[in-house]
Formats: structure tokens, C-alpha cells, sequence
């Protein structure tokens, strides 16, 4: 069994239409021990357009994003073969990679016709599953348990302890600065000296946080601990946790991913014989109101904090003893009908998350089983054939999956995939006229006006330098004070220099709003109003 430490820099914070240009990784042992390392960087997808922010903050330009000689689906090959010749399982880590680096690098495998879910599969079917870890969990773990470990008096502008990587770093003698910030090799290495200090200097913390990796290992903790702490602090920068001694009740019965606990400041017999919609109403509680009833959703698949009740100290209420732990613990599950409408109950308040129109938004709505294995085929034999087996591939798949597309139309975004990689990477394998379309659906879906299509646009991407600009004049505390004059310039060439390439590609040396340009042309600037989705 190995460790994959990983981090990513990304065009976008859209974790569905933003592309991974640079990825950093350090394999070890279990001890922490480097064994191997490895970085891969991809030029700009033509479909991308990066965000002022990302460009600013990695420092990548122009000829980073146009002149490296990987392409995304290459990216993603190199990135497979290097994993595939590690001892697996592997468990991959990174920092805030729960909530940001691993659904990017989900949606890069999905785009590019690989198990998108590759950090909690097997490598063969029956063999032990990978799992994931972030050493942000760690930190705000360590801070609430072991406070003594880990020096953070910095606050954020919300005025809670900051747990930026670059915070804790910087007030524990571990080397990332503002320079070397923000580069995939520097963060990654950063994050594995943190990971080495919290493993030598907390380690019952550390022990009991590698036990709840996966879902199956926080399941098996719940059922060996009839009391647990369980701290709720959100995967996100600013710390704010909320604590309590609590039981488990039941799975969510419509999603296997949460469970809800019971917090056991609250007496139980209050609440065991409420009504289905009387829970719901409890479970949908907002804010500040939440945290004033006993139920909450735990998500078994995020590394929740929980600990056993001899680490509890730090957050054990001063007004429970052990006994009355344990009798309301056992109220909770000897009522197997409270735990049933718990389930149902759960299940209803969940919101319900619908697939979105773009292929992007589609990585969740998984093939049926009726078409899953056929699909499956058909990809790897794109992957494994030369660029004229592919083009056949993509011409055949509406015939191919002519009765798959009727049952589950949303399959075709894998066609759609694939096509962009063709464009990408062999665009000679296409013939003039599929090639000139797609060049100007291309540039009619980067240059629109419209302000709600979900992906980044160069007008979108104007408009945000201009926010930036305004931000660094009105707030001395903007993040992007250091940043200089002409770094916006170069920003806004940049875009400039992007919109020509892309108006050449469709239309060539013509300006297709020129009173000159070919009909065509014209209708495919009236088209711009309306841009191509699903490209």
C-alpha cells in the first residue's frame, strides 16, 4: 500500500468546466518516506478559457497554456500509466483536496473517457479499494484535539484561525512563501511536511483520522462506538466547528453516502416519537437554528472528524457524564422505528441535485446497466486505436447506441468527449467542413454575451479584471494587492490575443463582422448569440 500526495493548478475554480494545467505528485511509503515524484503539465484545451483569477494567482501565461506539447487527453494517459505501476491500494491526499482537487480531477478522468472515480476504485475487481485523505481534515483535527501541536494565531477576514496551506506553513517553520505558493510541486511538497508533522508530533489524532479514509471505515467506527465526538467543521479555508458527543442513527435512505448522528446534549425522549415531516422540518434547519437541534447529516465519504470517547476531552460538555452518554445513546437504538423514519426522514429533506444540460454536468448520471459494459468497450477501444479508428469510433456512435441513446440520451456526451479530443489533439483526422464548424462553434461559444452559460467566456473574463481593478483601488486588503499594473495588461493581451486566434481559426484572415465577410460568416456571428452547447 502507497500514498499519493497530489495537488493541482487549475484554469478555473469551477471544479466542472475548469481544466488541470499542472498536476504535482510525491508517492510514499507508509511511513511518509518519498519513493517517487512526478509532475505533468497540459497546454490549454482550445474550449477553455482561464480565469483572470487562476492566471494570477499560478503566474501561468501564455507560453505555459499554449506551447506545452501535452495535451489534456495525453495528460490524463501519462497521469493513469504513472498511478497503474504503484502498490495499490493507494490513498490520495492533498490539502482542501476533498472539496476542490478531487472532484477536478474526477471531472478531467470523466472528460477524458477514464473511471472518473479512479481514487476509490480497485485496480481489479474484488482487490481492496483505494481511499482519499486531506491533511486540511488533519489540521482542524489536530487544532481541536491537540491544540498544542500546531501554532495558528493568524485570522482570516471572517476573524477565525486561518488554515490556509501557505498560514499553516508559515507559522510552523515549513518552507512555502508567497513566491513558491501556488506551484503544484512547491504545495504539494509543503503538504507533506505538514502530513510528517502531525504524524510524529499527534499521533492518536492521526491514527484515529486514518480510520475514517473511507465510507466503509467510518461506518465500521460508528458501530464499535456507541458515543463519539463529532466536530462539524467545514471543508472550506475559514475555521468554524461545532462539536458534540453524538450517536449514530441511521443511513440517509435515499443516499448511502450520509448518516445522521444525534447529539447527545439533547434528550432523546423529546424526539423519538416525532412525526416523519416533524423530523424533516428539524433536519432542514439553517444557520444558527441548526445547531440548536439534535439532528445532523454526516457525510461518511468527506473524512469526518470523529473521535473515540477517551480523545474527547477538548470538546466533552462539562454538564454530561459518561452514564447519561450511554443511557441516551441506547434510547436511540432501541427504537428501531425512530431510526426508520430518521431514514425516510433524511431522505426527504435532502435537496435534490438534478444532472445539468452540459457534458460537464453530467459525471453523476451513471450508464444503466443495459448499456454500462457496451460503453465501457467502446471507450477503450478509442484509447487503445490510432487517430483514424477513433474518428471511425465517434462517426458510428449515434448508430452504435442508437437504442442506448432513446434509453439514457445523456450518453452521447461521451461522442461529445471524444470529438474534443479530436479536435485537440489530431484536427488533420477531420475533414474541412466538420473542422470549420466546429472552429466556429467553438468561437461562438467563448466570445458570447450570454452571462448565464455555466463555463468561462472571454467577456466573462474581461469583466472580471475590471472587478479585480476596482477591488485593488477601493479594498487595501484585496488578495490581489501585490499584483502589479502590468500584470493586468498582460492579462487583458492575453484575452485580446486568445479572441484572434480564435476568430482566425473560424473564419479565417476575414472579420466576420465586417460588411465583407461571406454569408456564412455573418450567420455564424448572428449564431454567437446563441452558443453552442454541448460542444
Amino acid at each position: 500500500m502507497g500514498h499519493i500526495f497530489y495537488d493541482l493548478e487549475t484554469s478555473d475554480l469551477d471544479r466542472n468546466f475548469g481544466q488541470i494545467f499542472q498536476i504535482g505528485m510525491i508517492y510514499t511509503d507508509d511511513d511518509l518516506n518519498e519513493i517517487e515524484r512526478k509532475e505533468i503539465r497540459a497546454r490549454r484545451n482550445p474550449w477553455i478559457v482561464p480565469s483572470p483569477g487562476a492566471l494570477l494567482t499560478t503566474g501561468f501565461g501564455d507560453e505555459e497554456l499554449e506551447d506545452e506539447k501535452t495535451s489534456m487527453f495525453e495528460f490524463v494517459t501519462e497521469l493513469k500509466s504513472w498511478l497503474n505501476d504503484k502498490d495499490w491500494p493507494l490513498t490520495f491526499w492533498g490539502y482542501n483536496s476533498l472539496r476542490f482537487d478531487e472532484p477536478v480531477l474526477q471531472n478531467a478522468l470523466h472528460q477524458n473517457l477514464e473511471e472518473p472515480f479512479l481514487t476509490s476504485s480497485a485496480k481489479n475487481w474484488g482487490e481492496p479499494r483505494n481511499s482519499k485523505s486531506d491533511v486540511l481534515s488533519f489540521v482542524k483535527a489536530v487544532h481541536i484535539y491537540a491544540p498544542d501541536v500546531l501554532t495558528l494565531k493568524e485570522k482570516n477576514s471572517f476573524g477565525s484561525v486561518s488554515i490556509s496551506l501557505l498560514k499553516v506553513c508559515g507559522q510552523n517553520g515549513i518552507g512555502l512563501n508567497e513566491e513558491t505558493a501556488h506551484d503544484a510541486m512547491a504545495d504539494i511538497e509543503a503538504t507533506l511536511e505538514v502530513a510528517r508533522k502531525l504524524k510524529k508530533e499527534a499521533p492518536k489524532i492521526w491514527d484515529q483520522m486514518m480510520k475514517m479514509r473511507s465510507k466503509d471505515d467510518v461506518e465500521n467506527f460508528m458501530k464499535e462506538n456507541s458515543v463519539f465526538a463529532y466536530s462539524n467543521a467545514p471543508q472550506r479555508g475559514n475555521f468554524v466547528a461545532e462539536h458534540m458527543m453524538a450517536t449514530a442513527v441511521a443511513q440517509n435512505a435515499g443516499y448511502a453516502n450520509e448518516h445522521i448522528v444525534f447529539d447527545l446534549r439533547y434528550d432523546p425522549a423529546e424526539y423519538l416519537d416525532k412525526t416523519v415531516d416533524e423530523l424533516v422540518a428539524l433536519l432542514k434547519t439553517e444557520d444558527e437554528d441548526h445547531w440548536k437541534q439534535p439532528l445532523h447529516t454526516l457525510r461518511k465519504n468527506q473524512q469526518p472528524i470523529l473521535m473515540p470517547q477517551e480523545l474527547a476531552g477538548p470538546v466533552m460538555p462539562d454538564d454530561l457524564d459518561e452514564e447519561t452518554l450511554k443511557m441516551r445513546a441506547k434510547m436511540v437504538h432501541s427504537n428501531a422505528d425512530f431510526q426508520k423514519r430518521i431514514a425516510e426522514a433524511a431522505k426527504k429533506a435532502r435537496p435534490v441535485f438534478e444532472d445539468g444540460a452540459e457534458p460537464e454536468q453530467q459525471i453523476f448520471d451513471f450508464v444503466g446497466r443495459a448499456h454500462n459494459k457496451d460503453v465501457k468497450n467502446w471507450m477503450e477501444d478509442f484509447k487503445s486505436g490510432d487517430w483514424d479508428r477513433r474518428a471511425e469510433l465517434i462517426k458510428d456512435f449515434p448508430k452504435r447506441f442508437e437504442q442506448a441513446l432513446k434509453d439514457q440520451p445523456s450518453i452521447r456526451r461521451f461522442q461529445t468527449f471524444a470529438q474534443r479530443i479530436m479536435f485537440a489533439d489530431a484536427p488533420e483526422k477531420m475533414d474541412d467542413t466538420a473542422q470549420q464548424k466546429y472552429a466556429e462553434a467553438l468561437y461562438n461559444r467563448l466570445t458570447t454575451e450570454d452571462k448565464d452559460v455555466p463555463w468561462m467566456t472571454l467577456p466573462k473574463a474581461r469583466a472580471q479584471i475590471e472587478e479585480i481593478v476596482e477591488d485593488r483601488k477601493t479594498n487595501p486588503d484585496t488578495r490581489w494587492k501585490e499584483k502589479t499594473d502590468e500584470q493586468i495588461a498582460e492579462l487583458r493581451t492575453y484575452y485580446d490575443r486568445l479572441e484572434t486566434r480564435l476568430k482566425t481559426a473560424a473564419f479565417g484572415a476575414s472579420d466576420p463582422g465586417n460588411d465583407n465577410a461571406s454569408e456564412a460568416n455573418k450567420t455564424a456571428q448572428k449564431q454567437n448569440r446563441n452558443p453552442k452547447r454541448g460542444m
